[in-house]
């Protein structure tokens, strides 16, 4: 800051004072020349210069040094989705600063790496990703990077049941078991069944065995297992084998 007193007596003395609010001022310690060089400034302050001869004090015009809030960013929380499910948009929540933003949007490698053309205030993250993020926020003053989030895209659910052997007559079925991988890991189970006509649901089949004991007919047997992410289900037969015959022939002799 410099003074542009004129005026008065030629010995003039000079004081500066600074005020974060134009209301309380507070002398400068040492700042007695016609000229100052403000120190590092955290927050928007005033300045003015008293001025002084020996007839009489003035005070110059007030002088405003802006300071911006803190630059600051930050994305929202991170996603975890179904296969084939696009993720939500990620989005810049960037205050304070100076200036115009730039943005520049970088994914998790072996290392964190820009990505290509990724520059404004969003970015939509590929189909079926796997990725941490973070933004990098510059403005005139400084840069800011922001916290890291990550998309998390689950397998394609897939659902296999054994295949079942034929039996003989009244003997038991070999236990039925499915195989599911993929989606959330949260399975639920229904088992169905039948001889002819629709299914019907076996009463407290829910998991992902399901022993169909002693059959004295040929029997289908579906098992429905769902996630957030669908449902599937699979189906397959117990065969009864057909039940042996022995036959006897008599011959006489006489």
């Amino acid at each position: 800051r410099t003074s542009d007193a004129t005026g008065g007596q030629d010995d003039i003395t000079y004081n500066w004072e600074s005020s974060i609010d134009q209301n309380t001022w507070e002398i400068i310690e040492g700042a007695t020349n016609e000229t100052y060089q403000p120190s590092p400034l955290f927050v928007t302050t005033y300045f003015r210069q008293k001025a002084t001869d020996g007839c009489s004090s003035t005070y110059s015009n007030v002088v405003e040094i802006s300071i911006p809030n803190e630059l600051s960013t930050a994305i929202l929380d991170g996603q975890t989705k179904c296969y084939n499910v696009q993720a939500n948009v990620l989005t810049s929540q960037t205050t304070g600063g100076k200036g115009t933003y730039q943005y520049q949007w970088q994914q998790q490698e072996t290392d964190w790496v820009d990505i290509s053309g990724a520059t404004s205030d969003t970015y939509q993250p590929p189909l079926n990703d796997n990725h941490e993020y973070r933004l990098i926020v510059t403005d005139d003053c400084t840069s800011e990077t922001s916290n890291t989030i990550e998309i998390i895209t689950y397998d394609p659910l897939s659902l296999s049941l054994t295949d079942a052997n034929a039996i003989c007559g009244n003997a038991a079925a070999e236990t039925l078991e499915a195989t599911v991988s993929g989606g959330s890991s949260n399975y639920s189970y229904i088992w169905y069944q039948k001889t002819t006509g629709d299914w019907s649901v076996i009463s407290g089949a829910t998991l992902s065995t399901y022993e169909p004991g002693t059959l004295t007919e040929a029997t289908y047997f579906k098992v429905e297992v769902t996630d957030i992410c669908g449902t599937l289900e699979e189906e397959t037969f117990v065969d009864i084998y057909p039940e042996m015959q022995i036959g006897l022939n008599s011959t006489g002799e006489t």
